[in-house]
């Protein structure tokens, strides 16, 4: 469900104002999707460096 919500209102929306800019062209998906991966990477980092310190 919350992969859902968060495509509904966080990527989709992002990726339409990407679209709607005209600078990426049919690479509109690219840097919301770099976006999500370094997201993704940071929680991943976070949750193996916080039980440590």
């Amino acid at each position: 469900v919350m992969l859902a919500a968060s495509y509904w209102s966080l990527l989709a929306p992002a990726i339409e104002m990407a679209e709607s800019s005209g600078n990426y062209g049919p690479f509109a998906f690219f840097p919301v999707g770099v976006g999500f991966v370094v997201g993704a990477a940071f929680v991943y980092l976070a949750d193996i460096l916080l039980p440590a310190l």
